[in-house]
């Protein structure tokens, strides 16, 4: 009973603060920084509209392609001999890329699923993918770590640093904020807006090193296995 008196009371007092919160946004909207906020919200929200339509037609053009290759390999004894190997193995690489997320020619292919039977009890096929532009393969079927340059190393700290800074900041404007008395609805819309805006950006430059931690993690297992 108690329970249930809690959940009303909770339910209610949410409703109660649905017009504070379209007092808020318009106390936004009346200041040139909400429109600024209404303005991108809504060009992220047309984007990804044509966004998914345009991923939803290529794709539709993928499966008819696939189609027909599935069709000109069904007649096999028509085909020219070089031809239906090349569309063999592009057909190969196609659903290598749908289980992987990785595209690769025959020989690169091979040497990936090589190392990943050997070494998938440390790895999965998505440190391989991050990977993927620090790896070089051989003919002997045997993948190396190309050593990174200067750029890349550059590149890497700089994202480092910069998305461990932008969630710093954000979590000193989340600390600066609560400690601060009687905020008004506005402010608390901006900050809120601010700190997820500043993580989500954090989150997303710190996963462009991903690369490198998988690079690394790759080396050392090739390192141990040489030793």
């Amino acid at each position: 009973m108690a329970e249930q008196s809690n959940f009303i009371t909770s339910t209610t007092e949410a409703i109660r603060s649905i017009p504070d919160l379209i007092d808020a946004i318009l106390q936004a909207l009346s200041e040139p920084y909400g429109w600024i906020t209404l303005t991108a919200i809504a060009f992220w929200l047309f984007f990804n509209r044509n966004l998914l339509k345009f991923f939803s037609s290529h794709l539709n053009r993928e499966n008819k392609r696939f189609e027909y290759i599935s069709s000109y390999l069904e007649k096999s004894e028509l085909a020219n001999k070089l031809t239906l190997e090349a569309i063999c193995d592009a057909r190969d690489a196609h659903y290598f890329n749908q289980a992987t997320g990785i595209f690769a020619e025959r020989s690169r292919r091979e040497s990936l699923i090589l190392f990943h039977k050997k070494h998938s009890h440390h790895i999965n096929w998505t440190h391989i993918r991050r990977a993927l532009p620090y790896i070089e393969t051989s003919n002997k079927q045997l993948i190396s770590i190309r050593k990174m340059n200067a750029s890349d190393i550059f590149g890497y700290y700089y994202n480092l640093i910069t998305g461990f800074f932008c969630l710093l900041f954000s979590a000193a404007i989340f600390i600066a904020f609560i400690t601060t008395q009687n905020p008004t609805p506005t402010s608390l819309l901006f900050v809120f807006l601010g700190i997820v805006l500043l993580s989500m950006l954090g989150l997303f430059v710190l996963s462009q090193t991903f690369p490198e931690q998988s690079a690394k993690k790759i080396e050392k297992l090739l390192f141990e296995e040489s030793q």
